[in-house]
């Protein structure tokens, strides 16, 4: 029965995909320690009932709700384009942090690695203080 239930809700949110994806960061600001963490996670993660664990308060954090059944697209070339509309603002934020010395801590949850892996390998650099990349079941 829950097999039933899964299919069809997933046939409707696929179906009723938005023409464009649009991902507004939550921003909290947390202690002054120069650092900040990009968190890249599905809404089950960002949003949970049972709690935020792996999302840490209290501290600067950019939290990135990634909508995995919108973004993937049966074209891979428009996956990738609506990865880019999350990582390009994201990258920019990070090299804005970084200039003013802040050190990045990236976490990638699902569909979130993509993008957490290519921000340590080309945004980040030096600046890296840590990485968390998990992925789901």
């Amino acid at each position: 029965m829950l097999g039933l239930i899964d299919r069809i809700y997933t046939y409707f949110r696929i179906r009723n995909k938005p023409e464009k994806i649009e991902v507004i960061p939550k921003i909290i600001k947390g202690s002054d320690n120069k650092e900040v963490s990009f968190y890249f996670v599905p809404s089950v993660v960002s949003s949970s009932h049972l709690g935020n664990g792996i999302i840490r308060m209290g501290e600067n954090s950019i939290i990135h709700t990634i909508p995995s059944r919108e973004l993937v697209h049966e074209d891979p070339a428009e996956t990738v384009n609506n990865l880019q509309r999350i990582y390009n603002p994201a990258a920019d934020l990070m090299q804005e942090y970084i200039s003013q010395g802040y050190r990045i801590n990236l976490i990638g949850v699902s569909l979130g690695n993509v993008l957490t892996i290519r921000a340590a390998s080309e945004v980040v650099k030096w600046q890296l203080n840590k990485l968390v990349s998990i992925a789901g079941g």
